[in-house]
C-alpha cells in the first residue's frame, strides 16, 4: 500500500513541476554535452564570455551535478515528503548558471540564437524559485 500512495503521490505533483523538471533535465544535459570529447567552447566563438569564467570542462560538471540533483529532489518531492527549501535553493543555483550563461553570450559580441533562449530559462528558474517557496507558505498556513 505505501507504494500505491507514493505513486499516486507522485502523479498528483509532477503536472505542477513538469517546468521544474525540463529546466533540470535542460541544465543536466548542457553539462553532458559540455563534457564530450568534442570542444564545443573552441568551435564556437559565442561561447568565449564563458570560458573566460571557468574551462569548459568545469562548466560540463557543475551544470549536470546541479541538474542531477535537482532531478533527485523533484522525484523525493514527488514521491517521499515536500522538499521545499530544496527546491527553492537548486532552481535559485539554476539561476545563476543561466545568468552566467546568458551574460557570457553577450558578453561574446556575437549575435546568437543562445540569447533567444537561456535568458527565458532564468525567467522561468525565478519562477521556479517563487513556486517552491510559495508551496511552502501553502503548506504551512494548512498545517497550522
Amino acid at each position: 500500500m505505501p507504494h500505491r500512495r507514493m505513486i499516486l503521490h507522485f502523479t498528483q505533483t509532477f503536472p505542477s513541476r513538469v517546468p521544474e523538471w525540463a529546466l533540470a533535465s535542460i541544465l543536466a544535459s548542457w553539462g553532458l554535452m559540455l563534457l564530450r570529447p568534442e570542444e564545443t567552447f573552441a568551435n564556437s566563438p559565442s561561447y568565449v564570455g564563458l570560458a573566460r569564467v571557468a574551462a569548459e570542462e568545469t562548466w560540463g560538471w557543475f551544470c549536470l551535478v546541479a541538474g542531477v540533483v535537482r532531478l533527485l529532489a523533484l522525484t523525493i518531492n514527488g514521491i517521499w515528503k515536500p522538499t521545499y527549501h530544496i527546491r527553492a535553493a537548486l532552481a535559485f543555483l539554476a539561476c545563476f548558471f543561466w545568468l552566467q550563461i546568458s551574460l557570457g553570450f553577450m558578453a561574446s559580441g556575437n549575435a546568437s540564437t543562445g540569447l533567444a533562449v537561456y535568458p527565458w530559462l532564468l525567467l522561468l528558474d525565478i519562477y521556479a524559485t517563487y513556486r517552491a517557496a510559495r508551496d511552502y507558505r501553502i503548506a504551512q498556513a494548512a498545517e497550522g
